[in-house]
């Protein structure tokens, strides 16, 4: 990481250096208004609002359209789309803010000029005046200027909002959803404040603290249109937002329970609401609470019967639990071709374990060497995904012994929820093959996302087998599926309990990985484990990038460097603290003999290795090209 993006993560410094950087009049000067009047040419507007009152006179609705970072009004896609949809709808004026002078540094540089820039936009609507005629739409840093904007003005009339309505899409989290930051709350700029979230926890807030909070997708915390930034799930928003101008997206309730999973209630909202609100500007069904409007993968990414199967899960899951004790648990295990077991010694020719015998086996696999189990996730397979040979080759060149790695290729390419609905099932199939090696002690498990969950309901059961103690000395695990797996109300058992030591690798808390943070060791890579820079699509996303990290981890050392530890606070875990002998030997993946108990924060790169250093690493996603 250069010195310069250190200061994302020192907001104290970076807003008392704040009025150091430029004065408000250099601030100003840089930063203009585009006007589009209903009925006329655009133009910029200047401090003389008489030659804007012919365009725009008091009676007719001013809506205010702000970016966010890295964006500008002649380059980002999704502002016309937006504006021409305002104009539409409303008529009157829009008055769009452009701060791209400012918005194409950094992201703490941006940061450190947020107070000035606030103050521009909000001097900027007391030149209009009649705020009862105003809507502020507004995106990610964007929508935090328009937050704090309403805020001034609510502060001039004894805390009492005067902007009608704002729309608010994505408010960003990073350094303003710690609670121990001086920000205004959402629900006091406006007298009602609409919010969408798409990717909570992520470039978006989780701080849910709109009058309603409109929660895209899963949960508001991901989307599975996504893909790599700007169009990942935080930059899909304003998109959606144009959308909701034809579209109706309502609300549908069928994985409200699931949702609880996010750590944050959701806000009950009547029956009547339920039936008749929308998300965007045309709502106008004025109720307060929490709104769940699941997405589907294409534009316009309303939901549609064919993909509700993913969100079934209490039906799923109590099918499973009950057809899991009235068949035969390893049904799928003896259909051949469904599920199989490859197994790969250091010193041998690979070979399938079902058409095996058992003699073959244990001279392939001799009970003094090392068996390291490689499970890959949904919609993965062992002849298909690129990172299980590169996994398989690292562990056999560290550990020797076998590799058996676990194939359901044919599962894994279902729907995700005909997946779960088969989770225990799998589960089996993989402790009907520990167990026929036996020799518990000298197994080491490797599983990614759904993999990862199998591992540890294997360990669980095995674990089981004598009193609840764990047999398998080690599991590495590859951000756990989240989905259906962080309800408490779900039978599943904690990670540390699946092996003697179990370090868990997050890349994407709280999207397609687990929020819960039980493992002994968890390392929270990249930005506090919720996202990394140098994602793109799927499935070379956050979650995705988890397996090759663990493959570079092989030959990279990925340290512990607790720089930002007290920004990371705000994903809602506080970081379990770790000893600083711990800090200085301590290094993630296999390779790690270092056993500590704890939270291990460890900043990544945008290209690979994804390696942190002082000369590789460049804060902006997208600025860099790798080789």
């Amino acid at each position: 990481m250069v010195k310069l993006c250190i200061q994302l993560f020192a907001i104290a410094s970076l807003f008392s250096l704040a009025s150091s950087l430029e004065t408000y009049a250099v601030v100003l000067s840089r930063v203009f208004f585009q006007v589009h009047p209903a009925g006329g040419q655009p133009f910029n507007l200047t401090s003389n609002i008489t030659y804007a009152r012919q365009f725009c006179p008091t009676d007719v609705s001013i809506s205010w359209v702000v970016h966010g970072w890295s964006e500008g009004f002649y380059k980002t896609k999704w502002v016309p789309l937006v504006v021409n949809s305002t104009l539409q709808y409303a008529g009157g004026c829009v008055v769009f803010m452009d701060y791209s002078y400012f918005s194409k540094l950094g992201y703490g540089d941006l940061v450190a000029r947020y107070y000035l820039l606030r103050d521009v936009l909000s001097n900027t609507m007391k030149l209009f005046g009649n705020y009862e005629k105003m809507h502020v739409f507004g995106f990610s840093f964007g929508a935090r200027l328009a937050i704090g904007a309403g805020n001034n003005i609510t502060n001039l009339y004894n805390k009492v909002p005067q902007i009608p309505r704002m729309d608010l899409c994505e408010p960003a989290g990073p350094n303003f959803a710690s609670t121990d930051k001086t920000f205004a709350p959402a629900n006091r700029s406006a007298s009602l404040v609409q919010i969408i979230n798409t990717n909570s926890f992520g470039y978006g807030t989780g701080i849910y603290d709109g009058h309603i909070n409109f929660k895209m997708g899963h949960c508001g915390l991901w989307q599975d249109g996504q893909g790599s930034p700007p169009m990942g799930s935080h930059g899909m928003c304003p998109y959606m937002y144009a959308y909701a101008f034809k579209t109706d997206y309502k609300y549908n309730a069928i994985y409200s329970k699931e949702c609880n999973y996010s750590y944050t209630k959701n806000r009950p909202i009547n029956a009547t609401c339920q039936q008749t609100m929308i998300m965007g500007r045309r709502n106008n069904v004025f109720c307060y609470g929490d709104v769940l409007i699941p997405t589907a993968k294409c534009a316009p990414v309303k939901m549609i019967k064919s993909f509700l199967k993913i969100v079934l899960l209490a039906t799923l899951v109590n099918l499973a639990l009950s057809q899991a004790s009235s068949q035969d648990p390893y049904a799928i295990f003896n259909v051949p071709g469904r599920i199989f077991f490859q197994v790969y010694p250091a010193n041998g020719t690979a070979f399938n374990l079902t058409t095996s015998t058992m003699t073959n086996i244990l001279q392939a696999c001799p009970d003094n060497e090392t068996l390291s189990f490689i499970i890959h996730g949904w919609s993965e397979g062992l002849f298909k995904t690129k990172w299980i040979p590169l996994v398989l080759n690292s562990t056999l060149n560290y550990s020797g012994g076998c590799v058996v790695a676990m194939d359901y290729t044919y599962f894994a390419a279902m729907g995700y929820g005909d997946l779960v609905y088969r989770y225990f099932l799998l589960r089996d199939s993989l402790v009907t093959v520990m167990n026929l090696f036996g020799n518990y002690s000298r197994m080491h498990a490797f599983g990614f996302s759904f993999g990862a969950r199998l591992a540890i309901g294997a360990g669980n059961v095995i674990a089981g087998y004598n009193n609840g103690v764990p047999q398998i000395p080690r599991m590495d695990l590859c951000d756990p599926a989240g989905p259906f797996f962080m309800t408490y109300e779900f039978p599943f058992a904690p990670a540390q309990k699946a092996a003697t030591l179990v370090q868990v690798i997050n890349t994407n808390s709280f999207g397609y990985g687990t929020g819960i943070y039980d493992g002994h060791i968890n390392f929270k890579m990249g930005h506090c484990g919720l996202w990394q820079d140098g994602q793109g699509a799927p499935p070379m996303g956050s979650h995705g990038m988890c397996p090759y990290m663990y493959n570079h981890a092989f030959t990279y050392d990925y340290k512990y460097d607790g720089r930002y530890k007290n920004e990371c606070n705000y994903a809602y875990t506080a970081n379990r603290p770790i000893n600083t002998t711990c800090q200085q030997t301590i290094i993630m993946g296999r390779r790690n003999n270092v056993l500590c108990y704890g939270d291990v924060l460890i900043p990544t790169a945008i290209c690979a290795p994804y390696i942190y250093n002082n000369t590789i690493y460049n804060y902006a996603p997208g600025k860099v090209t790798c080789t």
